[in-house]
């Protein structure tokens, strides 16, 4: 998702998911990267999930994690919050 399409709304529906090495996004579930090793808790599979960190990298990183384990619906802010404000609700 670029960072105009979620300035337009597009992330609406979407659980916000905080990839950073620490938390930074306030309201947002923070998942850590390296302890993904199966289903998360607080994520159901069918979850719509907005992926961000610092630069969009780990946020990658864990899409493809959670891809590997059945989670369907991702995206990855591009870009992560470097370029874009985000906030969770």
């Amino acid at each position: 998702m670029t960072p105009a399409e979620y300035a337009n709304g597009m992330a609406e529906g979407y659980k916000l998911v905080d990839a950073g090495q620490a938390p930074s996004v306030p309201g947002a579930m923070h998942v850590e990267l390296t302890e993904v090793d199966g289903p998360v808790k607080g994520l159901d599979k069918e979850d719509h999930i907005l992926l961000v960190c610092n630069r969009g990298k780990r946020a990658y990183l864990l899409q493809n994690r959670l891809d590997y384990y059945g989670y369907k619906h991702t995206k990855v802010l591009e870009g992560g919050i470097t370029f874009t404000e985000v906030e969770g609700s």
